[in-house]
């Protein structure tokens, strides 16, 4: 790692503009993501030892129960972990925490990832195949596959959908847009992309919200209307209570088993997680590592992801705030012990780490970290700073609930015990969270990287790409761009393990943002359900799924 002097040549970073024109994600899907990275266990119980290990949180299917012949009929309830504003992919970010698990059961995805074999494989289309250098990829779609409404869904209408997506700002249309250079129908059931270099992962797109192929009739009304040609197709909702999808008879792979799902909206975790004790619900996903690492002690089936940097403070490094100077940014995380702000938020629970790539991760490399808490020099790069002018002061943002109070005050005690004069703005809602940190009127905020192992290159292009549209003022640099890049073009084991040891490197000297943990997300489920399965994002799919 090299700790910067002042006349280091490689402190010259560059911050992306922060007008709220720059930045193409929704405020809805910024909504969403914020709300999904707030929560802990802390919000309304009192912290215990959890005497967590990180082994009890491998990812995967675990603790699946026996299944015996497939039952017919009945419905599936499931505890949603946030009410998605809108069923539209372009206008929410599709994830299983903010309603991704039903807008699939609606749309269905072109793929799906395998999490058994760590593949894209294919689920609505039949073959997605890339050329020997991964820059140009076929997709072949199902024949006599139709849109709930009975219209086709063949190539023109995966074009659409896509054209769709990527003109009105879905959340991955800067990453397309950056990428891809040319989409061509070449036949009824059959595409073409043209990539602007290697990308071997490109597949995982298409697991998510570009792979959610919207008819053309959903825009036909005054109001977006969820058309898709999923298992199921929606039926009615109750804001803030439920919202109920009922069987497709046409679906192309039969009527699902089930003859509905009803999504329960219960806003606090704790009450959610004692429903589904009771058997008031047969699935439910959650975030709060005590919860989930509770469910997973008591042997509860699900799906496990944990998501990289799913808990860290976005640095503003724009001019004039304190973030602008690399070295400001690196003590700040020389300054914390990501154990440290775990056990006080949540009782030792999960896992802390200031690594992209947790021991949880499949790109995970003994050896291979981010900078562990050492307070001399922090303090050395703060009084530096403050010779150079810095006058010590640092704000943090974030919510007001209990875990983010505790956040903010963990933080503090450790800034200012390495010579910063740190305090914290609680506020009142999302919404205005969301509004300071695309305005850029901030100098550290909550947030989330959200680098999931099916597909981290998405996230790392979207906020730390200096072409990127979700970075909102953070730093970039050259380097690290191609580093990114780098990443991206990496086909084997040993050159992703490469790959992510230099990007972490890489990350030590930018110091980007503050990072203290992933994050666990667990779609948990009761003995009598079977036939889930996987998707990335911690999006389960139903097609298949069954209570007996």
């Amino acid at each position: 790692m090299t700790i910067y002097s002042k006349r280091s040549p490689l402190r010259r970073s560059r911050s992306r503009p922060v007008a709220i024109a720059r930045a193409a994600i929704p405020l809805t899907a910024a909504l969403l993501l914020v709300a999904s990275c707030t929560s802990s266990a802390s919000d309304t119980d009192t912290k215990e030892d959890a005497g967590s290990s990180t082994a009890s949180f491998a990812p995967g299917l675990v603790n699946l129960p026996a299944a015996g012949d497939v039952v017919e009929g009945g419905t599936l309830t499931y505890g949603a972990y946030a009410e998605p504003l809108a069923l539209d992919p372009v206008s929410t970010i599709v994830a299983g925490t903010t309603g991704g698990t039903e807008m699939a059961a609606i749309y269905d995805v072109l793929l799906r990832w395998d999490e058994e074999s760590q593949t894209a494989v294919p689920q609505l289309a039949e073959a997605f195949t890339p050329n020997d250098d991964h820059t140009r990829w076929e997709l072949v779609l199902r024949p006599d596959v139709e849109f709930s409404d009975g219209t086709a869904l063949d190539a023109d209408a995966v074009e659409w959908s896509i054209d769709r997506y990527v003109e009105n700002g879905g959340h991955d249309a800067a990453l397309w847009s950056g990428n891809v250079t040319d989409m061509e129908v070449t036949g009824d059931l059959s595409l073409e992309f043209t990539l602007a270099r290697s990308w071997p992962s490109f597949d995982a797109l298409f697991t998510t919200g570009i792979g959610m192929v919207v008819a053309k009739a959903a825009d036909a009304g005054k109001t977006f209307t969820p058309i898709g040609a999923g298992p199921f197709v929606f039926a009615d909702r109750s804001p803030q209570e439920k919202m109920t999808l009922t069987a497709n008879p046409d679906y192309y792979d039969g009527k699902a088993p089930l003859e509905s799902l009803q999504f329960v909206y219960i806003v606090d975790p704790s009450a959610q997680a004692d429903t589904f004790k009771q058997g008031g619900l047969s699935m439910a996903i959650q975030r709060d590592p005590v919860i989930v690492d509770e469910a997973l002690t008591e042997g509860t089936a699900g799906y496990l992801q944990v998501v990289g940097a799913g808990v860290t403070g976005l640095i503003n490094a724009t001019e004039g705030r304190p973030g602008e100077d690399v070295r400001i940014r690196q003590a700040m995380q020389l300054a914390v012990d990501p154990e440290f702000v775990n056990e006080r938020v949540n009782g030792g629970a999960g896992v802390a780490s200031s690594s992209l790539f947790p021991s949880t991760s499949r790109f995970h490399q003994d050896g291979v970290e981010g900078l562990q808490q050492d307070q001399e020099a922090a303090k050395k790069l703060v009084a530096e700073a403050k010779a150079d002018g810095f006058d010590g002061k640092i704000t943090y943002i974030t919510g007001s609930s209990p875990a983010q109070r505790d956040t903010a005050l963990a933080y503090e005690a450790q800034l200012n015990a390495v010579g910063f004069d740190a305090d914290s703005e609680l506020l009142g809602s999302v919404p205005d969270l969301i509004t300071r940190v695309i305005e850029g009127d901030y100098d550290y905020s909550t947030w989330a990287l959200s680098w999931r192992d099916s597909a981290p290159y998405a996230r790392m292009f979207g906020i730390n790409h200096s072409e990127g549209n979700a970075g909102y003022g953070t730093a970039t640099s050259p380097e690290m761009d191609t580093l990114i890049e780098d990443f991206q073009a990496a086909a084997t084991e040993e050159e992703q393990l490469a790959a992510a040891q230099a990007l972490q490197e890489g990350w030590n000297e930018l110091s980007p943002a503050l990072i203290v943990g992933p994050t666990a997300e667990f779609a948990m489920w009761q003995e009598d359900v079977h036939g889930v399965q996987t998707n990335s994002n911690t999006i389960v799919l139903l097609d298949e799924a069954w209570v007996s």
